[in-house]
């Protein structure tokens, strides 16, 4: 890595790497309002979810990431178009990555939030504000997820759901005896690079000549 973070600056990296885990991650389904979509992805930042996954059929995408407040520059966000074909193809990367996915919806759950453990890679789906998760999504899911509410109202926002969900969950996965769920090596070196160059103005230049010119010095 090209040394030209201060130390203090290099021990935060670390120190938030060593949180990160893509053993969880979350699928949002067509978000209405941008500032929920920014706001689920500023949750998903700061319980240390590495990937999001973002079904986006209103075009929402770059005016959520300015409200997530910088949080979207730190995580990996995959983005599909909205509609059958866009959920499909998240459905089949999630698939080739191991993932279970559970939906959290108020309705047809076998789970609640405090019995539901995740044994397992699990990415958790939540629907749009307007209309939910989609038919096809709810019938092929691999679990059902629902959070108690003791009101008259019948869901919470969804940024408040995937807060609550991901409180729950990632106490949870931290406290399964050997569960995979810190990145691997050669996934945190990646980040770190990744995250290095997000640090410096010009970052990407300056990698650029560090590689080019100064390790080329040296050997």
């Amino acid at each position: 890595m090209f040394p030209l973070l201060t130390p203090s600056r290099q021990a935060l990296l670390k120190r938030v790497l060593a949180q990160r885990t893509r053993y969880l991650t979350v699928v949002l389904e067509e978000a209405y309002q941008a500032h929920n979509a920014g706001a689920v992805v500023r949750s998903c930042e700061a319980f240390g979810l590495q990937e999001v996954y973002v079904i986006d059929k209103y075009h929402r995408t770059e005016s959520a990431w300015q409200l997530s407040r910088g949080a979207a520059k730190w995580v990996n966000i995959n983005v599909y178009e909205g509609g059958g074909e866009g959920r499909q193809q998240c459905w089949e990367s999630l698939k080739q990555k191991g993932y279970q996915v559970v939906v959290a919806t108020p309705h047809q759950a076998q789970k609640d939030l405090a019995s539901f453990v995740p044994t397992q890679r699990t990415a958790f789906w939540f629907g749009s504000e307007k209309k939910g998760i989609s038919t096809d999504i709810l019938q092929k899911a691999e679990g059902y997820l629902h959070i108690p509410i003791y009101g008259f109202v019948e869901s919470f926002n969804v940024s408040v759901a995937v807060a609550l969900v991901l409180q729950a969950m990632v106490d949870k996965i931290r406290q399964l005896p050997d569960c995979p769920w810190p990145l691997n090596p050669e996934e945190q070196n990646a980040l770190m690079l990744e995250w290095t160059e997000k640090s410096l103005p010009n970052g990407p230049k300056l990698r650029a000549y560090y590689e080019t010119q100064v390790l080329s010095e040296k050997s």
